[in-house]
């Protein structure tokens, strides 16, 4: 069953938002159900917002801080730690424990699982995580994982160069092939 919803939204705001997701062939109402969907899903709104506040204007957006930006050491450490742990029993169920061990949004632990998991398998990776964080992911798996799968840590970055380059911007790409020099 669907509810309706009435939403006040200040008129050069909405004119701009239909601006641009008409561009993406979205609208309105799409974008509202995605987003109730992603904040039931991960349990959470994705911000950081002041404490208790009733009604969010358009200073608090501005001042809020998204925390699906924010993936932090130790949500990288709870990360590596699941992916080694719960590795069988799929990205999905990854993502879920590392949600609740850390905070990190589940669509965040799932693609990192996931590239973890393509890494070790020898995959072309098409999603990608902040480059420090690879470095730390790749050194992981030389120091504590078989000797196969490191291999297959490289060639799956190497595969994935070329993807890198030409969907990402910046120099991506670039550096991922400078870290495969340095540990071929």
């Amino acid at each position: 069953m669907r509810k309706e919803v009435r939403v006040a939204i200040e008129e050069g705001t909405l004119r701009d938002t239909v601006d641009i997701l008409g561009q993406i062939g979205l609208d309105i109402q799409s974008v509202v159900n995605m987003m109730c969907k992603r904040i039931a899903n991960e349990g959470g709104i994705g911000f950081l917002l002041p404490h208790k506040i009733s009604k969010l204007s358009d200073e608090d957006f501005a001042t809020a801080k998204r925390m699906s930006n924010i993936i932090s050491p130790q949500m990288r450490d709870i990360v590596w730690e699941c992916f080694k742990q719960y590795r069988k029993r799929g990205n999905h169920f990854i993502a879920k424990v590392v949600n609740e061990k850390s905070g990190m949004t589940q669509g965040s632990a799932f693609i990192y699982s996931l590239i973890l998991d393509n890494m070790l398998l020898g995959k072309e990776n098409t999603r990608m995580m902040k480059f420090a964080d690879l470095v730390y992911y790749l050194n992981r798996i030389k120091d504590e994982c078989p000797r196969d799968e490191y291999s297959s840590a490289i060639h799956s970055l190497k595969i994935s160069i070329p993807y890198w380059r030409n969907n990402i911007p910046g120099n991506y790409g670039n550096k991922v092939s400078e870290l495969v020099g340095a540990h071929e």
